[in-house]
């Protein structure tokens, strides 16, 4: 019987074909053979070939049985062998959560060259998961364990205690100077034997009669000025205004404690003193010369009348006697 002799050809293809196959060596291996429930596993793919072969890894996802699961993977590694052979390897970390026994399924390698290209599988591989001994022994429940406290612990506390202890200190410190500067300062102005604002005129007169601005004492001129008017405005309206900013001052006087005019008079003259203290500004010569004369009829016009001045002196008087019994 003759045989064709493309039938011929065709064998002669698969049989060189399945030699040049053998040159690709394709492994599968674990670490151990057997585990623990939900311990870790490391298999390796190995594949050993000419380096003239190339070769796509099993595409594997987040398991390879129903039971194994795959934790983590490497991508493969390209090394060189014996005989310059190359040698690729994966690592992949896998887990089963039962007990028994368990097989890693033929894992397919596809392998080629420029003239031939072939699957190849490796072998199944068993492995056995043991359970865990449950301890049965009764024990005696432990006394529990007292850890002493060091002072590292302990200072960031004390730090806090301390500090609150400053700040309430600080807080009682000012609030009972404050009440005690009032009472002080009521206490005074009841018992002085001359009204504010002739004190407040006198001291306004012999600063005119003085003309600080015309000998570049500018700056004293005008702090001169503010000390008398708050001094005054302290005595008169009975507020703390020596320790008061120039706004808390105008907020406190505002209508109807002052009327609107006289509020302008007093505005002018403390935020331009203000300006010439803090912020360096120099009013010229004729400006300053007119500023103790605003400051003059200011006081002029909020003065109390005699009437006035009994009836505050009796509320002063009351004030201080409520301060000093509470």
């Amino acid at each position: 019987m003759k045989i064709p002799g493309y039938f011929i050809t065709l064998i002669l293809a698969m049989v060189f074909s399945s030699i040049r196959a053998q040159d690709v060596i394709v492994r599968a291996l674990l670490d151990t053979n057997k585990a623990l429930i939900g311990d870790q596993i490391k298999l390796r793919l190995l594949v050993e070939s000419s380096k003239n072969w190339q070769v796509d890894f099993p595409e594997l996802q987040d398991s390879l049985t129903r039971d194994i699961e795959i934790i983590s993977k490497t991508q493969p590694d390209t090394a060189t062998g014996m005989e310059g052979r190359q040698v690729i390897s994966q690592d992949l970390l896998i887990a089963v959560f039962d007990t028994g026994f368990f097989e890693i399924p033929a894992l397919t390698f596809s392998v080629r060259t420029t003239e031939l290209s072939d699957t190849l599988s490796t072998l199944p591989v068993g492995f056995e998961i043991l359970s865990v001994k449950a301890d049965s022994t009764i024990r005696d429940i432990k006394a529990i364990y007292y850890v002493p406290v060091s002072l590292r612990e302990l200072a960031p506390y004390i730090i806090g205690l301390i500090i609150l202890g400053l700040l309430a200190w600080f807080l009682v410190y000012y609030v009972k100077h404050r009440k005690t500067s009032i009472i002080r300062r009521s206490f005074a102005a009841a018992h002085s034997s001359e009204p504010p604002e002739v004190i407040a005129l006198r001291d306004l007169e012999k600063l005119k009669q003085e003309k600080p601005w015309l000998d570049n004492r500018v700056k004293y001129y005008y702090s001169r000025i503010s000390e008398i008017l708050r001094t005054y405005i302290e005595s008169r309206y009975s507020t703390l205004a020596l320790e008061q900013t120039t706004d808390e001052i105008l907020w406190s006087l505002k209508p109807p404690v002052c009327d609107a005019k006289n509020m302008n008079k007093l505005s002018s003259i403390l935020r331009l003193s203000d300006l010439v203290k803090f912020a360096k500004v120099v009013p010229d010569v004729e400006e300053s010369a007119v500023q103790v004369d605003v400051a003059v009829e200011f006081v002029r016009n909020t003065s109390v009348t005699e009437n006035e001045t009994v009836a505050e002196n009796e509320h002063e008087q009351v004030m201080v006697q409520n301060n000093s019994s509470s």
